[in-house]
């Protein structure tokens, strides 16, 4: 009994050895370290991880059933396409490249509609969502295919005039699903002058309680995204 015990654990440490080789082996791909004799005087690391804010605040409203709200996951030069993330342009005077590493998201939501429940949820993708929820239908089935946070509900008639969700994680190479070519791609990273060439989505989407019924006065959303961004190429600043 003892030896067959002997045996399984041996097995079970091989097999954690096995998995640690396979990660070291993997991040050796993914982190470039100098050598310590080669780093020489810098005033900056060769590269920085930190992580940024970006908060926007809007209404959604209009004479639709449903509304998609994009958001991008990897682009912290400019997430909503209107604005930057907190700390973003000091970091990119000083660096070439960024690329974001993980992403956390949070959101508000406050009924505007005087009595028409609305259903709501984020949904994260690879293909911009606004561009292929292009109906009615197609705006239910989104929050039922994975990634997504699922079909939350706000409406001053259903008791709940506003929704705060938890703060969900997620990595932009598991929405890819692909993390050896999220991470390896320069496409998916870009200059710190913009966003990447492919993007990474995260999407607010609501719709309507009654099928044909227009969103007139919609919802208030407040939403929340947090970057953990890498910079990396130094610029040649100025001595």
């Amino acid at each position: 009994m003892k030896t067959n015990n002997i045996k399984k654990s041996n097995k079970n440490k091989n097999r954690k050895q096995i998995r640690r080789n396979k990660q070291d082996e993997f991040n050796s791909l993914m982190v470039m370290k100098l050598p310590k004799e080669l780093l020489g005087s810098a005033a900056f690391p060769s590269t920085m991880k930190r992580k940024l804010l970006f908060h926007s605040n809007n209404l959604l409203q209009g004479a639709v059933p449903f509304i998609v709200s994009d958001f991008r996951l990897n682009g912290a030069f400019s997430p909503d396409g209107a604005g930057s993330c907190t700390g973003f342009s000091q970091l990119a005077a000083i660096y070439s490249f960024y690329k974001v590493i993980t992403c956390k998201f949070r959101y508000n939501v406050a009924a505007n509609e005087n009595a028409l429940p609305v259903f709501f949820g984020v949904v994260c993708r690879d293909i911009q969502p606004s561009t292929t929820i292009t109906t009615y239908a197609i705006a239910k089935d989104s929050l039922e295919l994975a990634p997504t946070t699922g079909i939350q509900l706000v409406g001053e008639t259903s008791g709940q005039g506003i929704y705060r969700s938890r703060w969900y994680k997620i990595n932009p190479a598991s929405v890819l699903g692909n993390a050896i070519e999220y991470y390896a791609q320069v496409s998916y990273s870009n200059a710190t002058s913009n966003n990447p060439t492919n993007l990474i989505w995260a999407s607010f989407v609501l719709y309507s309680s009654l099928v044909g019924t227009n969103l007139t006065n919609g919802v208030f959303l407040d939403f929340y995204l947090e970057l953990t961004t890498e910079f990396y190429s130094v610029k040649n600043l100025a001595s």
